[in-house]
């Protein structure tokens, strides 16, 4: 027997794959974490670095779960309150979106990356099927989160635009994608990494709208120089808070919103009906995007339910 750190890359009803040193091993959970804690949908995912033991059946038992450096979790569907932690330790999370349908949902996305950074994880944005939509459209509507310092790509997984620039930037990182079903991420997960074999569906001819087709989380090394994996989540159609992020996560969302409020009459300002409100001054005036700033406000109101406008 042997006692090894190693890294959890798939689990799929109560095995769970772990990569380590000299390859990738099968493994079952030792008792105690089998039950799962009150308000934890899980207590193992895809990412976590966890301790393991291995038999001479080359099969292994997961003891220890080590401390998480980073997580992204969301409010798991259903009336009763439990984290659903969909992936651990990495380094950034992408909201993989698309302006063909299924239609890119600005609240959706600021709510993913609010709570994405809010876990430690750096946000990023991936506007895939470039090739059957309007450029200069996708510009526009990714020109806040330029503004607010979110690099974002455009990419196509059919034509092979934008992969290797987005190859650049997942270089040496752990990246966890995220979207509604038929935004394409498996068919890009494919054009990064040729022989992951994600699977992918048929895209309907009349809407461009890709079947759901992944079930559960998994991570794929990617073959670049430095290194490089994603983590591919079941297609999601709204991003509901675990725990709402800070105001600071938020504001970096928002600086041209968050700018404004050391002119606000009262410090606790929450602009929205306050007198002396530099925010809703500017909002008035014309000078501050309205849908920008009923993101802002329900974002900094939330507490758990995931924005779908």
């Amino acid at each position: 027997m042997q006692t090894i750190e190693a890294r959890v890359i798939d689990v799929h009803r109560g095995r769970y794959d772990v990569e380590t040193p000299s390859g990738t091993v099968a493994c079952r959970l030792r008792g105690r974490l089998t039950r799962t804690k009150s308000g934890v949908r899980t207590m193992v995912v895809v990412g976590d670095r966890v301790i393991v033991t291995t038999g001479e059946d080359g099969n292994g038992v997961i003891h220890e779960v080590l401390p998480r450096r980073t997580t992204v979790s969301r409010r798991a569907p259903g009336t009763i309150p439990l984290e659903h932690v969909l992936a651990a330790n990495i380094d950034m999370a992408a909201a993989v979106v698309s302006l063909l349908e299924p239609r890119f949902k600005p609240g959706t996305v600021s709510q993913f990356l609010a709570g994405a950074r809010s876990g430690g994880a750096a946000p990023m944005i991936i506007l895939n099927k470039v090739d059957l939509g309007d450029r200069s459209q996708a510009v526009a509507a990714l020109e806040p989160y330029r503004q607010a310092g979110v690099p974002y790509v455009l990419t196509s997984a059919v034509t092979g635009e934008g992969v290797s620039e987005l190859a650049a930037l997942l270089e040496g990182r752990w990246t966890l994608f995220y979207g509604q079903s038929g935004v394409g991420k498996s068919s890009l997960l494919n054009a990064l990494c040729p022989d992951a074999a994600a699977r992918t569906s048929a895209i309907s001819s009349a809407t461009h709208w890709g079947r759901h087709t992944t079930t559960g989380s998994r991570l794929y090394r990617l073959p670049l120089l430095g290194g490089g994996y994603v983590v591919d989540t079941p297609g999601v159609r709204a991003f509901a808070f675990w725990q709402s992020p800070d105001h600071e996560d938020v504001d970096e969302l928002f600086p041209e919103i968050a700018g404004l409020a050391a002119g606000c009459k009262f410090a606790d300002c929450t602009h929205t009906h306050e007198p002396g409100c530099a925010v809703k001054a500017a909002l008035d005036a014309g000078e501050i995007d309205r849908a920008r700033y009923k993101h802002y406000v329900r974002l900094s109101r939330s507490g758990g339910r995931g924005a779908r406008r």
